[in-house]
């Protein structure tokens, strides 16, 4: 082995032993035919779903390591432990323990990495950051989760912070009480207890200047997570230009931000999360200026909006969007909305509505404009009873509705005949107070969850060929009617329905999972079981004493888990069937998932023994020939 080869045999030694197995994104290397003596054989061999190819050994030069993920290193290192990795573009080192005992970094750690692109060290305790780098800016740079602020400074301490300018910054959970046009506040409340009975709270501030280039480079900014967060109405135009906004949990963002700076020709925003931001009012006013002025939270070019869970749009109680119609994906959960307007100007292309938790009492207007687009529309909790009449036949890209814990009577749509054009895969109606349910022919439907309604009946599966989960638990005495093999339905529901007689499922030939839990059934025949059986049973809370006596061998074979505490099993009995040995075993009590199944009622004797065990032999025969 020449020189080469061994230098390159020492920098995969290295490389191994600083890191658990990472290499998500290598560029096609490794030996080819000379055994496992070398390192990077035995990895390429265990980890080749994750795209490590060997090529020739003539090849080896055209290694470049691009990406290190998820390395355990778990004690301070020094810059020359990276001179191997100088074609490093992107570097995860989440969750380590990188910083010397005064939390800090090297300095120059990272400067040996001269293609260096991106950089994570969320969660590693950092109190204080200066990372040098050859190049000039990073494409992101990811601080989060880190404590920033050193414990003992003077309140005007910059403390030494410096990172390079980055076009992605992220300091989400990072400290940060507030964001001016010239630096960053980062601090922490710190308790301190002078005597015994005396306990007084003080804040340790440290003030980082953003020069400049770090405002020229911003593109995005992630800063959710920060609970006293402060938006200062100086950095406002200096955000002007930014693709990507982020103040979820914010304690304070100046309503100037909605009522003037949006409607300015030169914001760029495209993605602004607001979720349980709160909105301060103007200088000068008590409450946010919201009935006298248009609320908007559009610019000309926004594409996703979260103004989730903020309080002061329950003031105004309608949510108008204007001036958005490039607006895609909305997410405006728990306002106490009453209504959502969109107007001439609004979207066009709606991606995903999601208003879970407010006051609607209808379809929100305007959706028309982006029946051709909309995907997802997520409207749970609300007080909604009426939909568009024609909502299947016009959405007909909708792929997820949720409709539950509404105020619906009945949900008519036509009848297994009338076939919609729709690619509708999950529908959500649980929770409301149906009483019918009439649905067209959906093809593409796979889970529908009726749950928890006033239903008698569910005659629609044959309208639903492609369903596999169906959830009708907690409709008292519901009727599951079934006229033909289904040949897609896998998991079924049937929980807490009040059912004292078991339904036919027997042409649910592809069922797996069924739950019958908390009824009142005494039996489970085979018969009504797919001739095959299912993987997985729940009748915990019912009336059962046995089970299994009259199963196929294959049904019994098909066994694989089964939930069956909270019955009076008679399972101490000689002639138990294998169902019950297998499972159950013939003990007064077994200890199954943490919980004890108690066993009750004693075997019969005598005639009555002799009986119920002749009635049992011939049903089993009647099993082997194929007959019930």
């Amino acid at each position: 082995m020449n020189l080469r080869s061994l230098c390159f045999v020492g920098i995969l030694s290295l490389l191994f032993s600083l890191c658990r197995p990472f290499l998500t994104d290598l560029r096609h290397w490794s030996y080819d035919r000379v055994g496992t003596f070398l390192p990077i054989c035995r990895v390429c061999l265990c980890t080749r779903q994750n795209g490590v190819e060997c090529v020739p050994r003539r090849e080896v030069e055209k290694f470049q390591l691009r990406e290190l993920r998820h390395c355990a290193i778990d004690a301070p290192i020094s810059p020359s432990a990276f001179l191997p990795f100088h074609s490093l573009e992107s570097f995860h080192l989440t969750d380590c323990r990188l910083m010397g005992r005064d939390n800090t970094l090297p300095p120059a750690l990272f400067r040996p990495l001269d293609k260096l692109r991106e950089l994570f060290l969320s969660g590693n305790g950092l109190r204080t950051v200066r990372i040098e780098i050859a190049g000039p800016i990073l494409d992101r740079l990811d601080l989060s989760r880190n404590r920033l602020c050193p414990s003992r400074t003077n309140s005007n301490d910059t403390f030494g912070i410096e990172w390079p300018p980055a076009r992605q910054l992220s300091l989400e959970n990072a400290n940060v009480l507030e964001l001016n046009s010239t630096h960053w506040t980062f601090g922490e409340v710190k308790v301190e207890q002078q005597q015994k009975l005396n306990i007084s709270l003080k804040t340790v501030e440290c003030h980082v200047p953003i020069t400049e280039s770090h405002w020229q480079a911003f593109e995005q900014l992630r800063i959710g997570g920060n609970h006293a967060l402060r938006l200062h109405p100086s950095v406002l135009p200096r955000l002007l230009t930014l693709h990507h906004l982020d103040f979820s949990d914010a304690a304070s963002v100046p309503e100037e931000l909605f009522l003037e700076w949006t409607r300015h020709a030169e914001t760029q925003w495209h993605h602004i999360g607001l979720r349980r931001a709160k909105i301060k009012a103007k200088a000068g006013a008590d409450q946010p200026n919201l009935r006298q002025n248009q609320w908007t939270f559009c610019s000309t070019k926004l594409e996703w909006l979260d103004i989730s869970e903020m309080g002061g749009i329950a003031e105004v109680g309608t949510l108008r969007l204007d001036g958005c119609a490039q607006l895609k994906w909305l997410y405006a959960d728990a306002n106490a909305l009453g209504d959502i307007r969109i107007g001439d100007s609004g979207p066009v292309a709606l991606l995903s509505l999601s208003a879970r938790d407010n006051r609607l009492r209808r379809w929100p207007a305007g959706l028309l404009r982006s029946v051709r687009s909309l995907s997802s529309v997520q409207l749970a909790n609300n007080s909604i009873a009426r939909l568009p009449p024609e909502l299947f036949e016009q959405y007909t890209q909708l792929n997820s509705l949720d409709l539950s814990q509404n105020a619906f009577h009945h949900f008519h749509f036509g009848d297994s005949s009338h076939q919609q054009q729709t690619t509708l895969m999950f529908l959500n109606l649980s929770q409301n107070r149906l009483r019918s349910v009439a649905l067209p022919t959906l093809s593409s439907l796979t889970v529908l969850d009726l749950s928890d309604n006033i239903l008698t009946q569910f005659a629609s599966l044959s309208s639903l060929p492609s369903l596999e989960h169906l959830h009708l638990s907690g409709n008292a005495g519901i009727r599951l009617t079934i006229a033909a093999e289904h040949p897609a339905l896998l998991r079924l529901h049937l929980a807490n329905c009040s059912l004292t007689k078991m339904p036919d499922l027997s042409r649910l030939i592809a069922l797996q999972e069924l739950d019958l839990r908390a009824n009142g059934l005494e039996s489970v025949p085979g018969h009504w079981l797919p001739s095959r059986g299912v993987n997985a049973l729940d009748v915990e809370g019912n009336a059962l004493r046995e089970l299994g006596w009259d199963w196929r061998a294959e049904q019994l074979a098909a066994l694989r888990e089964l939930r069956a505490v909270g019955n009076p099993w008679e399972c101490a009995c000689e002639f138990a069937p294998p169902v019950m040995k297998q499972m159950l075993t013939p003990q007064t009590q077994q200890t199954t998932n943490q919980r004890t199944l108690f066993c009750g009622g004693k075997c019969p004797r005598g005639d009555k023994h002799r009986k119920v065990e002749n009635e049992h032999r011939e049903a089993a025969e009647q099993q082997q020939n194929g007959s019930y």
